[in-house]
């Protein structure tokens, strides 16, 4: 969600490990402009957290986003992608350059993303 003038928030859903695995250490997010490639990305390490900023994001960009858990032994499995701008998520087709906006309900104090189709 967006979060400041050239910052957004993002909230994750931490992971397990099975007992026979090292315990995770933190999470990491890796984004970068969709006209890249994953080499390109910055890596954000958020440590523990379940929340955190991403500074400067540009404006009338999109962003392609993973998240991985890390431990002693590395990096887990990335996310899903997620595709952002600097207004928050949207739903962004690679094939068709498709892009559509997301719609916000406020209930609470929790933001939910729908996706307006």
């Amino acid at each position: 969600m967006s979060h400041g003038s050239d910052s957004v928030r993002l909230l994750w859903k931490g992971v397990s490990v099975q007992s026979d695995e090292e315990p995770i250490r933190g999470y990491k997010a890796l984004y970068w402009n969709i006209t890249e490639d994953i080499r390109a990305a910055r890596v954000v390490d958020f440590g523990m957290s379940q929340t955190g900023v991403i500074l400067g994001i540009k404006k009338n960009k999109i962003y392609r986003l993973v998240m991985l858990a890390y431990n002693k032994g590395g990096n887990g499995n990335k996310s899903m992608n997620v595709f952002f701008t600097l207004g928050g998520q949207v739903v962004y087709n690679p094939p068709t350059t498709e892009i559509r906006n997301t719609a916000m309900i406020h209930r609470g104090t929790s933001l939910y993303l729908l996706s307006v189709m």
